[in-house]
């Protein structure tokens, strides 16, 4: 932040206080900052990935057997 001004009314610009400026601009709203995501484990990786490779085969094994008419043998 170039230019902070705390609750007192003291404003500081690029770290340092400027006594001339107190009380002539209102105070700054400061925002929280973003969480960022944890990152994810190799074992967590792999996991994932299975899932999807097995995902994958369902569904290509399942339009297989729809091209082959075999999905509506009971």
């Amino acid at each position: 932040m170039k230019e902070y001004v705390d609750k007192d009314g003291n404003v500081f610009h690029k770290g340092k206080e400027q006594p001339k400026l107190k009380g002539t601009l209102p105070p700054t709203k400061v925002k929280p900052l973003k969480k960022k995501a944890k990152r994810r484990s190799r074992d967590q990786i792999l996991v994932e990935k299975y899932k999807k490779k097995q995902a994958l085969k369902k569904a290509h094994k399942k339009q297989k057997e729809f091209l082959n008419h075999e999905i509506y043998k009971g």
